[in-house]
């Protein structure tokens, strides 16, 4: 059994530990009274297996930014998805944003793990979409996460493509790994 879980230690450590957290730029004209509000709809992601932990059986997942301190940009995300199906229970996670800078990038905590700090930036945002990149590297092993957002369940493929070629160019999926879907039909 030790021998399976050192197996598995190492099978996730690899690939992971070769690389850092970006720091992408802030998307251009960003504001906070732009991205504040929601929902905002997960239409696709690209994560490590770490940064998937909270989404990992998620449909139907959804967002909303509130400003809890204008002076200095603070603020919160709450994350919100049904388990598995679209009539599945209900998980939240909530995200601590401070440290504003530049404007449109963080630091974040999650609600009950205050000791684990990752960076959220939002590297894309017009009317209708957003994408939301967060990393943190804890014990030489980083986790990252890409999210495609959008203020209606569905969006143009095309934007979609445009959108995750954009962050590709930041260099923000260094592991290629794939794009996954988010199922929002039926939600």
């Amino acid at each position: 059994m030790q021998a399976l879980a050192v197996l598995l230690l190492a099978v996730f450590m690899y690939g992971a530990m070769s690389s850092d957290c970006r720091r992408p730029p802030p998307a251009a004209g960003f504001s906070n009274q732009k991205y504040s509000g929601g929902p905002w709809f997960e239409i696709g992601k690209v994560q490590t297996w770490g940064g998937a932990f909270f989404e990992k059986d998620c449909v139907c997942t959804q967002l909303e930014f509130f400003e809890t301190d204008s002076a200095n940009g603070d603020g919160k995300v709450v994350n919100a998805c049904r388990s598995k199906t679209t009539e599945g229970s209900w998980t939240n996670a909530t995200g601590l944003l401070f440290n504003e800078a530049p404007i449109g990038s963080w630091q974040e905590k999650m609600e009950g793990h205050e000791s684990s700090i990752a960076n959220y930036t939002i590297v894309s945002l017009g009317e209708d979409y957003a994408v939301e990149y967060d990393c943190s590297t804890f014990m030489g092993v980083t986790n990252y996460c890409i999210h495609v957002l959008g203020r209606t369940r569905t969006m143009d493929p095309n934007l979609f493509n445009k959108l995750i070629a954009h962050a590709e160019a930041l260099d923000l999926n260094p592991e290629h790994l794939d794009v996954k879907m988010t199922k929002q039909d039926g939600c």
